[in-house]
């Protein structure tokens, strides 16, 4: 008798035993976006039927000198857009639909103001495709249709309208005060120039902050960049060369996978060599401020 209570006794402490190792198994898994200790993992989720409405504000301020003479731009961009996820395709590469719900672009100069008509792109649905990481891989359905006059300046696809805000992450868990580097390059044609941007950014972990209700991670961008361009503008050869400097602070909900909020600078030092009907090297400088916001 004394020896099947004994059983009895062992097979009970072995489910409690058992059970023990199994709940304290799961409670020492790690949840997918890692943990500050051991580094977290950064990567953006976006659900597929997941509506997401961002409010970007940009002010660009260009000065140049032309004969002795100052020569100020001012450029100002307001737009409301949404990114809505449709699944993932067979790479775990994340589909969006984005489109325009509002956009002006206010241009201010010598010449006068300039209000640009922007009909032609809101609410025009297209695809973007973006990694986990942030990075723009492919647009589908945009057609000749889906593009804005910007007069002397030329025409915008709104491929080159939209501005992706989704940051690039690391590949890697990153602890707080942990960098990684971010090098993109941009070209576009603007005016009868075709214009080359490379930017490298390096990006650092600086803490966690509430943002908008989100528990963020903080991240600061430093970076430098150049631009080049070439081709004609009003019957005379235009080279366009300068470098640029990039600072900003970013705001990532990481536990949700979404971006939340940023605001960065960039100051660009350029200069304009014109040949063909007169000779001369203009100097320009550019000064632009961006904020963009998760509002839903």
């Amino acid at each position: 008798m004394k020896t099947n209570v004994n059983v009895k006794i062992w097979k009970v402490l072995g489910i409690v035993v058992l059970a023990v190792a199994f709940l304290a198994g799961c409670a020492a898994k790690k949840p997918f976006w890692g943990d500050p200790e051991t580094g977290l993992i950064f990567q953006y989720r976006i659900s597929s039927g997941q509506v997401l409405t961002y409010e970007s504000n940009s002010m660009d301020v260009q000065s140049m000198e032309m004969m002795g003479q100052a020569v100020d731009t001012e450029t100002n961009v307001t737009s409301s857009y949404t990114i809505q996820g449709k699944g993932l395709n067979k790479d775990k590469n994340i589909l969006t639909e984005a489109k325009f719900n509002s956009l002006t672009i206010d241009v201010s100069s010598p010449q006068g103001d300039m209000d640009i008509d922007t009909s032609p792109v809101i609410g025009k649905p297209f695809g973007v495709t973006i990694s986990p990481l942030g990075k723009e891989l492919a647009y589908s359905g945009i057609d000749s249709t889906m593009m804005i006059s910007m007069g002397q300046a030329g025409n915008r696809s709104i491929k080159d309208l939209f501005r992706n805000p989704l940051q690039d992450l690391p590949d890697h868990p990153v602890k707080i005060g942990d960098s990684w580097t971010d090098k993109d390059s941009l070209t576009t044609p603007q005016g009868g120039l075709d214009i080359t941007i490379i930017t490298n950014n390096t990006l650092t972990f600086e803490g966690f902050e509430q943002v908008e209700g989100f528990e963020c991670a903080k991240i600061s961008v430093k970076g430098t960049g150049t631009i080049d361009g070439s081709g004609q503008q009003m019957g005379m050869d235009v080279a366009l060369e300068g470098d640029l400097e990039i600072g900003g602070t970013l705001f990532f909900a990481y536990k949700k996978g979404l971006f939340v909020k940023t605001e960065t600078e960039t100051f660009t030092e350029m200069t304009a060599a014109l040949s063909g009907q007169m000779n001369m090297t203009i100097p320009i400088t550019q000064e632009s401020k961006t904020k963009v916001n998760l509002i839903q």
